[in-house]
C-alpha cells in the first residue's frame, strides 16, 4: 500500500512538473507598440521635444523645442494603429493661449466697487482683464487638420523600435480677425499659417521604455519661413 502511494505521488509530481515546464516554454504573445498618450489641449503630460536645427534661417529656425502630445488608436480588426501628433504652438493657438484681448468689459476691475484697491502703477493695471482668444482656421472649423495623423507598426522590431508611416502634415491657416474690445475700439489679430510635417518617427516601446522616448524629423513652417529639425 505504501509503495503504491509513493508511486502515485511520483506520477502526479512528474505530470505537474511537465505542465509547469510547458507553461514556462510557451511563447508569450508579443507586446504591441505603445506610445505614451498625451493631449496638449487636455493638459495631460506631454513629451518635451528638443529641436536641433538642420537647415533654415529666420525666426522659424530659432526653436529650441516644445511640448508635443500623442494619441494612439487601434480600430477593431485593424493591424495598423493610427497615431495623432499635436505640437504645443498649434495647441496654444487653438486653445487661446497665444492671443488675448479685453473683449469682455463686465469682468474688468473698473466695474467693481473695490476698484480703489487696484494697483494702477503697473504696466498692466488690474482695471483690465484680458480674455483668451482661440484662433480658428475658417476652412477647418473643427481643427481636424491641426493633428498630424499617420500609421504606426503594430509590433516593435527586435530593437524595440516602432516606426511611424504616412504621417500627414498638420496645418492651420488663421485669418486676420478684427475684435471689438471693451473700450469701444478694435483690436486686430494677425493672419498667419502654421504647419508641422513629421517624418522618420521612431518610438522606443519596451518593458523598460514603454513608448516614452521618440525621435523624428520635422519640417516646421510659419508663413513663408521654413526650417528643418531633428527631434529628440
Amino acid at each position: 500500500m505504501k509503495t503504491k502511494t509513493i508511486g502515485l505521488f511520483l506520477a502526479v509530481a512528474v505530470i505537474a512538473a511537465g505542465i509547469w515546464a510547458g507553461a514556462c516554454t510557451t511563447p508569450q504573445a508579443p507586446i504591441e507598440c505603445n506610445i505614451a498618450a498625451a493631449n496638449y489641449l487636455a493638459g495631460t503630460t506631454n513629451f518635451w521635444a528638443k529641436y536641433t536645427l538642420v537647415s533654415g534661417t529666420g525666426t522659424c529656425a530659432e526653436l529650441l523645442g516644445e511640448e508635443v502630445g500623442f494619441a494612439r488608436y487601434l480600430a477593431p480588426e485593424s493591424s495598423e494603429p493610427t497615431i495623432a501628433i499635436r505640437a504645443q504652438e498649434m495647441g496654444d493657438a487653438l486653445a487661446g493661449n497665444t492671443f488675448s484681448a479685453d473683449i469682455d468689459g463686465t469682468n474688468d476691475c473698473a466695474d467693481e466697487e473695490d476698484c480703489a484697491g487696484c494697483d494702477t502703477s503697473t504696466t498692466n493695471p488690474c482695471q483690465t482683464v484680458l480674455e483668451s482668444v482661440p484662433r480658428i482656421d475658417p476652412t477647418d472649423a473643427e481643427a481636424k487638420q491641426a493633428n498630424a495623423l499617420g500609421g504606426m507598426t503594430l509590433y516593435p522590431d527586435h530593437d524595440g523600435i516602432c516606426e511611424g508611416s504616412g504621417i500627414q502634415t498638420a496645418v492651420q491657416n488663421f485669418q486676420q480677425e478684427d475684435l471689438a474690445v471693451a473700450d469701444g475700439g478694435t483690436e486686430t489679430l494677425p493672419a498667419y499659417a502654421l504647419s508641422y510635417r513629421w517624418s522618420n518617427l521612431k518610438v522606443t516601446s519596451t518593458a523598460a521604455v514603454p513608448g516614452t522616448v521618440f525621435t523624428a524629423d520635422l519640417v516646421y513652417t510659419k508663413d513663408a519661413c521654413r526650417a528643418t529639425y531633428q527631434v529628440t
